[in-house]
């Protein structure tokens, strides 16, 4: 994105330094403009980069935001193993990502037409399980996993976003900004269905990487028989 989500954690902490990484160099250079312009040039980076292969050193970050991005990565276990690398001992991982609904019972058919059809609106690869997040923090050695599902907080969010299209001030926009508003306006009918079947989570999940002392505590917990 061009950094809103960065600008409100700087503005939110002012002891923090924020650092937003996007595939887009148009996204980068709006949202370095965007900060310089809200006086947050000091505070706040907005670079070009791939989350799969995250442009920072081991153990270099405090805390790692991802606000609905995770669904959009073609390795969410890759995904994660960045966050292992690049959190200090004793950094946070705080997420939200788009989730399908745990399995079994499997995905029908009908489910899956309905998430192919999101898959196609919003650049989705596609959307796994929570627990598939949750499974490979434990497995890239994160501790205090916790996951929740937010779902029942914005699920009426979809709806005010297909009544607001159909005003007349939202038709207008619509128009002005042409076909891919329209056909992603159109694309919401596909969220609140899945809605409707209990298809898909709003997954929150944190972890912590664990420190030495952490590590040693636990080990010392173990019990030998």
């Amino acid at each position: 994105g061009i950094g809103g989500a960065s600008r409100f954690l700087a503005r939110r902490f002012p002891d923090a330094s924020v650092t937003g990484l996007t595939l887009s160099p148009y996204q980068a250079a709006r949202g370095t403009a965007l900060s310089k312009a809200f006086g947050l040039e000091g505070r706040v980076r907005t670079v070009v980069g791939d989350a799969l292969e995250m442009p920072f050193g081991d153990g270099s970050v405090d805390v790692l935001w991802s606000m609905e991005s995770a669904e959009h990565y073609k390795s969410k276990a890759k995904f994660m193993s960045e966050v292992a690398r690049v959190l200090k001992p004793g950094g946070k991982l705080l997420m939200v990502a788009w989730c399908h609904r745990e399995c079994p019972p499997k995905l029908s058919n009908g489910d899956n037409r309905i998430l192919n059809a999101i898959y196609e609106e919003y650049c989705i690869p596609y959307m796994c399980p929570m627990s598939e997040f949750t499974t490979d923090a434990l497995r890239m050695g994160l501790r205090q996993v916790q996951s929740d599902d937010w779902s029942p907080a914005v699920q009426p969010f979809w709806g005010a976003v297909a009544r607001s299209a159909l005003t007349p001030a939202g038709l207008k926009g619509l128009l002005a900004c042409g076909w891919p508003a329209i056909s992603s306006a159109l694309a919401v009918r596909h969220m609140m269905a899945a809605f409707r079947r209990k298809l898909i989570v709003l997954a929150a999940v944190t972890a912590v990487k664990p420190t030495a002392e952490m590590v040693a505590e636990e080990e010392a917990k173990k019990v030998v028989c």
